[in-house]
């Protein structure tokens, strides 16, 4: 009669085994959260001041630009949001004194954070797109 493994030494080969596993380099994760943009997020109130340059630098590109006398209305969509920025002259450039954020079908008022992330996370579709 052959005999076969004992337990005491299969465990430890099945173990060293399931270590040697090899990933593919350069292949992306095909896990659902590999898949979704990351999100980065700050206070609102760090748009406070910021200029037109450091907005874009943020947030990318408005979707609207709106000029009013001496004011700037920059707009950002969310996915159910729209962010107005009021950019103001301060000496040679113009920066941001004042924000709101509604919802984009009822016009109304939403905390800007909640819209800002969502800005966020289109701005990142739109890069991995």
């Amino acid at each position: 009669m052959r005999r076969g493994l004992s337990p005491a030494l299969l465990l430890p080969a099945l173990l060293l085994l399931g270590a040697c596993q090899t990933t593919m380099a350069g292949k992306a994760p095909t896990s659902s959260a590999a898949k979704s943009p990351p999100k980065a997020s700050f206070d609102p109130a760090e748009l406070q001041g910021q200029t037109a340059e450091g907005l874009s630098a943020l947030l990318g590109e408005p979707s609207l630009v709106r000029r009013e006398a001496e004011v700037e209305i920059w707009q950002y969509r969310g996915a159910a949001c729209v962010l107005d920025l009021f950019l103001y002259p301060d000496g040679s450039r113009q920066r941001v004194i004042h924000l709101e954020a509604r919802d984009n079908k009822l016009a109304e008022a939403l905390p800007a954070r909640s819209c800002l992330d969502q800005v966020l996370t289109a701005k990142a579709t739109r890069k991995t797109a």
